[in-house]
């Protein structure tokens, strides 16, 4: 055989097939629900040799094809003020692009491409599974793994031929989490309008909404605003604002009508609406929608937060809608009266914003059938209780819609934005009002925005990365009764400072036994020995380790040896000196086979043969070599070897 890369097949995720004849011609339809794709958070990007690190790279293979984002990771304003939460810098956040895994080593993920885009891992980058389908039914809702502050909140598959809709796609509310309301408690007072932040969870103040920025240890609550997460209610019963997304959060409603002595009105601030400054196709980012802030309780009336909505990708040849839809609205806040027990005792509270719509993306040529696309804010919730107003929830603002082409006159979008809550919706009677069926202060989101000429980024670059040592061979051999030898050799060394060697008895815990230096620069043959005297052990494992200058590690593999046995078996090979073939016999016992052979000539030339291995031999072609001494080196999976031939005329 020919020592080359081996191709995967496709790799799809499917539920069952439905087949359907046409004219004698079989057409798979791949039946899909549920939740399709695999999500893996990112703890490191090597740009220099073109792989990223991963929490877990199961239910990923090489050849597949997955999507890098980065949900967050912009900077905000932290004064104690009304500028609280305003983004001051985006940072890497909502970079987004396709990828294809060519090959894994350990949770190191390498692309076939180089990357297009930069990542910061600190602001919660993650891998996604991009399934592969010919035709597609979506038989009941796709949904995806809720964004759980790591990864999630986003459904992506790519269609060679048709999508068709028998049930919805939805990612509503499944993107940046909703604040919690207060706790319940306190008493009647005041935090005033000039608190802006309080740690969580809090009696006086609901949880921001969740958004673009990680939260700030010990400022997780209060009625600032969280960049494009909604801010909480303050004491005492204020309303919390809305997410946004494209959009804007309305602010949240006013504090009680009367009581408590209090004049001022803490409410919590909308979310910072995107807009035009972070969406364009010239900076092509995208974003989940931010959640509404919590709203300020102390009667245990009040509802957490809308989630924002999430992130769909859809790329095929054909949509049919089918009569369903696409989702990805803002999550609504209930009403928090006491419906069951009118009375004449004030039980009312501040309640809580409405989520921001999220973001679709359509890279679509046709489009078939009638819907409407939703991302639409979610509204905030009611309040009302008696004859008095509390603060209702601000409205969520509205999402994205972004196609490669427009949808057509057949399919309608709707990213509205969420309205605000309304005080006075209580049980009413012949002698309450129940709230005067106001906003109270509390405002509507603004709309998102409908977008074409979508082009989801993917790289054709091949990446050349350079490897900082290119090993020849690397083996363990027993050169007498517990006398172990380990011995490898490299062709090149770039930016190489020094070579680790660690032992073990198990083949998992490893300790340190040698340091040796590098050649940090090197395009000639370089062998490297390590000899000791080792203990009564019937088996030990040498592992090697490679550093470069700016201190990044490669893990070179590990060998075994068996140090009592005195000597190593080798293979023999013949006839040697040879001309049109080489033969090897390989030994019962080396059940692994040879993985990997190459030539090297007098002057440090590396040259490939095709070669055929069966169980008890194998056969190498010679005939192209040109005459000479050559160092055969044979690589498998306990040791390598390196035997003299002499190829003749």
């Amino acid at each position: 055989m020919t020592f080359a890369s081996v191709m995967k097949p496709l790799k799809t995720k499917l539920l069952m097939h439905l087949f359907l004849f046409f004219a004698g011609v079989t057409i798979a339809v791949s039946q899909v629900s549920g939740t399709i794709n695999t999500y893996t958070k990112v703890t490191a990007v090597d740009y220099l040799c073109n792989f990223i690190t991963v929490t877990s790279s199961t239910g990923f293979a090489a050849g597949d094809k997955v999507l890098l984002i980065q949900m967050q990771g912009a900077t905000i304003n932290q004064t104690n003020s009304v500028a609280y939460g305003d983004i001051t810098t985006i940072g890497d956040a909502g970079n987004y692009e396709f990828a294809i895994i060519d090959h894994f080593v350990a949770n190191n993920v390498y692309f076939s491409k180089t990357l297009l885009r930069t990542y910061t891992v600190s602001g919660a980058v993650q891998m996604i599974s991009v399934p592969q389908y010919a035709d597609i039914s979506v038989d009941s809702e796709l949904t995806p793994k809720p964004w759980d502050g790591t990864s999630g909140g986003v459904i992506v598959l790519e269609s060679s031929g048709m999508v068709t809709l028998n049930a919805n796609i939805n990612v509503s509310e499944k993107g940046f989490r909703g604040g919690d309301k207060s706790t319940t408690g306190g008493s009647c007072t005041s935090s005033g309008n000039s608190i802006y932040t309080y740690s969580y969870p809090n009696i006086n103040a609901g949880q921001k909404g969740e958004g673009l920025t990680a939260y700030v240890l010990g400022q997780e609550s209060g009625r600032a605003k969280q960049a494009n997460g909604g801010g909480g209610g303050n004491s005492h019963n204020t309303g919390g604002g809305g997410g946004g997304n494209f959009g804007a959060g309305g602010r949240g409603g006013d504090k009680k009508t009367t009581g408590c002595g209090i004049a001022q009105s803490p409410f919590g601030y909308g979310a910072v609406g995107l807009s035009t400054t972070y969406y364009s196709n010239a900076i092509n980012r995208i974003f989940m929608g931010g959640g509404g802030g919590g709203g300020q309780q102390n009667n245990g009336l009040s509802y957490n937060a809308g989630g924002g909505g999430g992130i769909i990708i859809i790329k095929a040849s054909t949509l049919n809608t089918n009569g369903f839809s696409v989702k990805s609205n803002g999550g609504s806040v209930a009403s928090d009266y006491n419906s069951s027990s009118p009375g004449t005792t004030d039980n009312g509270d501040g309640n809580s914003g409405g989520g921001a719509g999220g973001t679709i993306l359509l890279d679509i040529s046709t489009y078939i059938g009638t819907t409407t696309l939703e991302a639409a804010g979610g509204k905030g919730g009611n309040t009302g209780y008696l004859d008095f107003d509390y603060g209702p929830g601000g409205g969520g603002g509205g999402g994205v819609l972004w196609s490669s082409s427009p949808v057509g006159a057949s399919l309608s979008a709707n990213v509205s934005a969420g309205t605000a809550g309304i005080s006075g919706t209580g049980r009413p009677d012949a002698s309450h009002l129940y709230g005067s069926g106001t906003a109270w202060g509390a405002t509507n989101g603004t709309a998102g925005n409908i977008l074409n000429s979508l082009s989801v980024p993917q790289s054709t670059s091949t990446s050349s990365c350079a490897l900082p040592v290119e090993l020849l061979s690397f083996q363990a051999k027993a050169t007498g009764k517990y006398i172990v030898q380990v011995t490898w050799s490299t062709a090149t060394e770039l930016n190489n400072a020094f070579f680790s060697l660690e032992k073990s008895t198990d083949g998992i815990h490893f300790s340190a036994v040698a340091h040796v230096a590098g050649q940090e620069y090197s395009h000639q043959l370089t062998p490297y020995i390590f000899t000791e005297e080792v203990s009564a052990y019937a088996l030990l494992y040498y592992r090697l380790w490679q550093t470069d200058i700016d201190g990044h590690t490669v893990d070179l593999g590990i060998r075994k040896v068996y140090p009592e046995l005195g000597k190593t078996a080798v293979l023999s090979v013949y006839p040697n000196p040879c001309k049109e073939e080489l033969l090897i016999p390989l030994l019962s016992s080396q059940k692994e086979h040879v993985q990997h052979l190459v030539f090297v000539n007098s002057i440090g030339e590396m040259l490939e043969a095709d070669w055929e291995e069966t169980e008890t031999i194998l056969s190498i072609d010679t005939s192209a070599l040109p005459p000479g001494l050559y160092s055969l080196i044979i690589n498998n999976q306990d040791h390598n070897q390196i035997i003299k031939v002499l190829k003749e005329q």
